[in-house]
């Protein structure tokens, strides 16, 4: 992930204890870059659902999801489509991030 400079985390606890907002963004090379695990993040921390519901919501593995958020793989179309109705994402942001990925 690089060192701790090229990474920013900030932590926002809510109210309920079961919820936290978490917004990552990396520097690369004095960029910054959002990767789709990381607006996924931060898309379900926004609409305060976890990841179980998110998961159970557009009709996948809880593990598969995960992998999603932890940029190891990335959902098919029929899932993507789900994904952006349920977090209410913009699907030309979407399009960007996995082209410059």
């Amino acid at each position: 992930m690089g060192s701790a400079l090229n990474s920013l985390i900030f932590f926002t606890k809510r109210k309920d204890r079961h919820e936290k907002t978490v917004e990552k963004v990396f520097s690369t090379r004095g960029k910054f870059k959002m990767t789709f695990g990381d607006l996924l993040k931060i898309a379900r921390a926004k609409k305060r659902l976890t990841q179980k519901a998110t998961s159970t919501y557009v009709g996948c593995p809880l593990n598969t999801y995960q992998k999603w958020e932890y940029d190891k793989q990335k959902p098919s179309g029929i899932y993507t489509l789900k994904l952006i109705k349920l977090l209410d994402l913009d699907p030309e942001k979407i399009q960007n991030i996995l082209e410059n990925e």
